[in-house]
C-alpha cells in the first residue's frame, strides 16, 4: 500500500515536472512580442507553475497522511496482537499449567508439558489473530516467519505471568503465618 501509493505519487510528480519545463523551454524559444516583458511572461505562466506548486504540495501531503495512518494502523495491529498473545498465555495457565501442577507432586511442569503449554499458547494466539490479522502483523513486522517472532512474545509473556503471578503453594514454614491470637 506504502509503495503503490509512493509510486503514484513520484509518477505524477515527473509527469508534472516534465510538462512544465517542456512549457517553459517552449516559452524561452519563442520570439517574446516587443511590448512583453520577463513579468508579463511569468504572469502567463503563473497558472501553470501554481498548478505545479499545487500538485507538489497535494502529493507530499498524500504521502504524510498515508504515513501517519499506516503508523497508527500499524500501532493498532501490534498492541492487539500483544494483547491477544498475553491473553493466550493466560488462558493455557488457567485451563492446563494450573491443572497440571495441581496434580504433580512438586508441583513443576515437566519438560514435555512447558512445551506443550507453550505450542497451545502459540496456537490460541493465532487462532484470536485469525488468517489477516496474522497476514497483517507479518508485513507490518517485515518478517516471513512469524513463528519465531511468536514464540518470542509467548516466552515473555510466560515469564511476565511467572513473576506476577501470586503463589498458590503455602509457605514451607509456619513461622512466616500470624500468630492466632489467644481467646481469654
Amino acid at each position: 500500500m506504502k509503495r503503490l501509493a509512493l509510486v503514484i505519487t513520484l509518477s505524477i510528480v515527473i509527469l508534472l515536472v516534465h510538462l512544465s519545463l517542456r512549457n517553459i523551454a517552449m516559452a524561452a524559444s519563442a520570439d517574446l512580442p516587443s511590448g512583453e516583458t520577463v513579468i508579463s511572461m511569468l504572469l502567463g505562466w503563473g497558472d501553470k507553475v501554481a498548478s505545479w506548486v499545487l500538485a507538489l504540495f497535494g502529493s507530499v501531503l498524500t504521502g504524510y497522511v498515508i504515513r501517519r495512518y499506516m503508523k497508527g494502523t500499524a500501532a493498532e495491529i501490534l498492541a492487539r496482537a500483544l494483547s491477544e498473545i498475553f491473553d493466550a498465555v493466560l488462558e493455557v495457565k488457567q485451563t492446563y499449567v494450573d491443572s497440571l501442577k495441581d496434580a504433580s507432586r512438586d508441583g513443576k511442569l515437566t519438560s514435555p508439558e512447558m512445551r506443550e503449554a507453550r505450542e497451545r499458547a502459540i496456537s490460541i494466539a493465532k487462532s484470536n489473530l485469525g488468517v489477516k490479522g496474522l497476514a497483517r502483523l507479518s508485513r507490518i513486522l517485515g518478517v516471513d516467519n512469524l513463528e519465531t517472532w511468536l514464540t518470542t512474545k509467548v516466552e515473555s509473556a510466560i515469564g511476565t505471568v511467572k513473576i506476577t503471578a501470586p503463589s498458590t503453594k503455602a509457605p514451607a514454614s509456619s513461622s512466616l503465618l500470624p500468630k492466632p491470637v489467644p481467646s481469654r
